[in-house]
């Protein structure tokens, strides 16, 4: 596994989300991990704004909205 560190700032927190999506050995993520996740950042998100973080990431396809946590969709278009 690769670790990227980043610069702990609010202009890098989608990119920092897209990691935590797609670096996970579950595929499935609920918003209360991500925030989990995200606060080893230093970056506190409430429940409504990583939602509409991650909405470009479902318009996309890339991600499907399970209604209380979020699958990453495989190569060939159907959730891990």
């Amino acid at each position: 596994m690769c670790k990227i560190y980043v610069e702990k700032s609010m202009k890098n927190v989608n990119f920092i989300i897209y990691n935590l999506f797609f670096d996970r050995k579950r595929s499935v993520i609920s918003v209360e991990e991500l925030q989990s996740l995200l606060k080893e950042y230093e970056i506190e998100l409430s429940s409504n704004e990583i939602r509409k973080k991650i909405q470009p990431f479902i318009a996309s396809g890339l991600v499907i909205d399970n209604y209380d946590s979020y699958s990453i969709v495989s190569h060939n278009g159907i959730a891990m």
